[in-house]
């Protein structure tokens, strides 16, 4: 192939491609290629020095020139997919990775990129389906099993991850990458204290790796360690200060104990490292929102919207945040990218497939089949469930698919809907909808979407049950004061003890609607009189004796949670405590709520202080109890 003069020339080339003298070896290439210009060898080897220097396109021209002299060269097909990986063009690595394995079928690193680039382009299938072909090859291979971890990791199949990171370290102990791997896991499953273990792991194979610091920071801000969190994020920064991320998560972690100045001070150092980042601009705008700088705000959602215009994020925070101001058509039309978040929105992925669906117009449902199906949690159920209603004014046949638990409840709708909580066949119906979207529905057809009175109806026989059992000449109270003990959503919730001075105002009686009282958390120092049930909807359906005891009370008082909705849609009176940046559904500054007419606000005046709203509600009770007297 080459005269013994060449072959030194060659090897001298190689020694110095070795020694990472680039420029020399390329000058050195230049000539030798003069002299050999259809040496299939010189190209590659020249194409590789070209992507060592980051010249990639070019790279790919050399390389094309080897296997256009070398047709069977299986690695210039190779390394043409590997540059185009660097490119982040993996469609086309696709192609070029598996022209290599067509030539050579035992080819491992063609399999194990060409799965690679399925993964980056969420083609799961394809990627698991490549990965198995690996393994046939190299079945005791760590990376292999990471990887697959990352491909369930992605579809945030926790579960199965776990078990292939947990695999790979077995292979191989100090494998740094699925131990880091395993702490992005655990976070997200919201598991903080084993995702520190796991980030401890890297840190302790390599001080240096300064990612783990940065995600190990967001785990101790999550278990409330501030500390812990701004100290592990300053060593990320400290280790890598040119890092966009490590500012970017500094910010996160000042948001999150609601230094707020500390953190866009540093989102600001992220964007003028990375102007283009567009989660930092994002992040920004729920930072400014949360200072009531809307304007402000909603640039910074429109920025992160310019710089990637497929993300949902922006998108759905400029929603949330026009339907907050009241700025529906707007709102409800960004409000629809929901539909592309992650888990934040949906679990089930036979309802998420239904969001293909375009949006009904109301004008064309006469005589029509139509699917509206549930979303998100059951406060959001319970409240926009009222648009069935409505819709079924527009002579249309709906089924509701609902939660198996809320079908009881919602008994009076199958009135002018069908229920199920089944699986349909999708093909059976003209038109499909989500509940959440039937607002954007008819305000596009300008129906009014507030103030329609109660639409849910209590159970008889259960009314008349707790009704013997509440049986007391008082004014009854249901309370409510946090979310679900496993996940109590800290800013919306308080302790009951912040009801002690409502508690001894004369003739009240303080009626438990906490479904988990924990007597270890709520009522510590027992300063509260309270009535409590243990045995309220303890069957499979959700609700029915919360109703019930709601339908018999005088007043409920609630944090925003579901059991608000419920009084609501059963127009019981009610006062709903907001927190200070509460949720878009209850707009901005107002006392009264156009979703329920029952319903009293009484919103925090500064940020996390319960005690003005509480102060608020014992002078309404009190007033309320003389004009009763009086009457």
């Amino acid at each position: 192939m080459f005269s013994k003069k060449q072959q030194e020339r060659v090897e001298l080339i190689l020694d110095l491609i070795n020694n990472k003298n680039y420029s020399e070896a390329e000058e050195g290439l230049k000539r030798l290629i003069i002299l050999i210009p259809d040496s299939f060898f010189l190209c590659n080897i020249y194409g590789i020095i070209l992507v060592k220097k980051s010249s990639y396109q070019n790279a790919i021209e050399y390389f094309k020139r080897a296997i256009k002299f070398n047709p069977k060269f299986f690695s210039g097909y190779y390394n043409i997919g590997s540059t185009y990986m660097k490119m982040k063009d993996y469609s086309n690595a696709i192609i070029f990775f598996k022209e290599s394995i067509k030539i050579n079928h035992d080819h491992y690193e063609s399999y194990f990129n060409l799965a690679d680039c399925y993964r980056e382009l969420r083609k799961f299938n394809e990627c698991i389906n490549i990965f198995s072909e690996c393994l046939k090859i190299k079945k005791n291979d760590p990376d292999i099993y990471n990887n697959l971890g990352l491909v369930y990791l992605a579809q945030n199949e926790f579960d199965k991850a776990e078990n292939y990171f947990l695999e790979a370290i077995k292979l191989r102990l100090d494998f740094l990458q699925p131990y880091y791997n395993l702490g992005l896991t655990f976070n997200q499953k919201r598991q903080y204290t084993k995702a520190i273990f796991f980030f401890n792991k890297v840190i302790n194979l390599d001080e240096s790796f300064f990612r783990a610091y940065t995600h190990i920071a967001i785990s101790y801000a999550k278990i409330g360690d501030y500390n812990n969190a701004l100290n592990s994020i300053n060593i990320s920064i400290r280790l890598n200060p040119t890092d966009a991320q490590g500012y970017y998560y500094r910010g996160k972690v000042h948001s999150i104990f609601k230094n707020k100045d500390l953190a866009l001070i540093d989102y600001d150092k992220a964007i003028k490292i990375r102007p283009s980042y567009n989660e930092a601009f994002n992040s920004k705008g729920i930072l400014l929102e949360s200072l009531n700088k809307f304007r402000e705000a909603e640039k910074c959602y429109d920025k992160a919207i310019k710089i990637n215009s497929l993300e949902p994020d922006p998108y759905h925070n400029k929603g949330l945040l026009n339907l907050k101001l009241k700025n529906f058509n707007i709102g409800w039309e960004n409000y629809e990218w929901r539909k592309k978040l992650d888990t934040r929105y949906l679990n089930q992925e036979e309802i998420k497939e239904y969001d293909t669906y375009q949006l009904p117009i109301l004008e064309k449902l006469n005589n029509k089949k139509i699917l509206i199906y549930y979303e998100q949690g059951l406060g959001d159920i319970i409240q926009f469930s009222r648009y069935v209603k409505i819709l079924s004014n527009f002579n249309v046949k709906i089924t509701f698919r609902i939660k198996k638990n809320l079908i009881k409840l919602f008994e009076n709708f199958k009135d002018y809907c069908e229920l199920t909580s089944e699986e349909v066949d999708i093909n059976s119906f003209d038109y499909v909808c989500s509940l959440l979207s039937l607002p954007l529905v008819f305000s596009n057809s300008g129906v009014n979407i507030f103030n329609h009175g109660p639409y849910l109806e209590v159970n008889k026989s259960k009314v008349l049950f707790w009704k013997n059992k509440l049986e007391e000449n008082s004014f009854k109270i249901g309370v409510h004061w946090r979310g679900n003990i496993n996940n109590p959503n800290l800013s919306r919730s308080f302790d009951l003890e912040l009801f002690t001075d409502i508690s001894k105002i004369k003739n009240i009686t303080l009626v438990s609607l906490q479904k988990d009282f924990n007597p270890d958390i709520d009522n510590k120092n027992k300063n509260i009189k309270i009535k409590l049930f243990e045995d309220f909807d303890n069957e499979e359906d959700a609700f029915l004796d919360s109703a019930a005891i709601i339908y018999n009370l005088d007043l409920v008082i609630s944090n925003d949670t579901s059991i608000a909705h419920l009084a609501g849609a059963i127009g019981r009176p009610t006062c709903l405590l907001l927190n200070y940046n509460s949720d878009w559904r209850w707009f901005l500054d107002e006392k009264t709520s156009p979703w329920y007419p029952s319903m009293i606000l009484f919103r925090q005046k500064i940020d996390s202080s319960w005690k003005e709203p509480f102060n608020e509600i014992k002078n309404y009770l009190e007033n309320k109890l003389l004009n009763i007297k009086n009457n």
